[in-house]
């Protein structure tokens, strides 16, 4: 017959199971919330890198075309009376409207009611940034200087960046550049 003092148990109890299973499903909770996390981050950074693609843009369109002032205010729609430059010949002024245009289709192509921009429609141009707003215009004082603004949504609130609240989060880029 064998001895109490040799007897032990063999295997896992279900309390040591259970703790098992808890801290396993906490690390799997940690690695879900940073793949999460980590998706967020991309997508900003993708808007980030699309915003300063837009504004270099039109900035390489001012220094083509550096003969007109390119103007364009934030959340203003995009320039209706723009000619497809691309398939008819126009002249300096026609250019700078259809750049501006351009560029403002590119930012944002729908208005709030989710209705495309008829001139963006005209232009085959979609809207990159959620409810972005853009605006360029010429420094005062200090010629052939333009500042670029490009705002967007990174929450999908379904306000414009341009006419938000300012406790509302918008992402926002700015450049200036003197154009020679």
């Amino acid at each position: 017959m064998l001895s109490r003092s040799k007897v032990f148990s063999l295997g896992v109890t279900l309390v040591e199971l259970l703790v098992t299973l808890v801290i396993l499903s906490v690390g799997v909770l940690g690695v879900a919330g940073l793949q999460v996390t980590s998706m967020q981050l991309t997508r900003d950074v993708n808007f980030r890198l699309t915003a300063v693609q837009l504004a270099n843009d039109v900035l390489d369109r001012v220094r083509i075309n550096r003969n007109q002032t390119y103007a364009l205010g934030v959340g203003d729609v995009p320039p209706v009376g723009a000619v497809n430059c691309s398939s008819t010949t126009c002249t300096s002024a026609q250019l700078a409207t259809y750049d501006l245009a351009r560029w403002a289709c590119s930012v944002r192509s729908q208005n709030l009611a989710g209705e495309t921009f008829p001139i963006c429609t005209t232009l085959s141009v979609a809207g990159v940034l959620p409810l972005g707003a853009s605006r360029i215009e010429a420094v005062s004082g200090a010629a052939g200087t333009y500042e670029v603004e490009i705002r967007w949504s990174i929450d999908g609130i379904q306000t414009l960046c341009g006419s938000r609240d300012a406790g509302q989060p918008c992402q926002s880029l700015t450049l200036r550049t003197t154009v020679q």
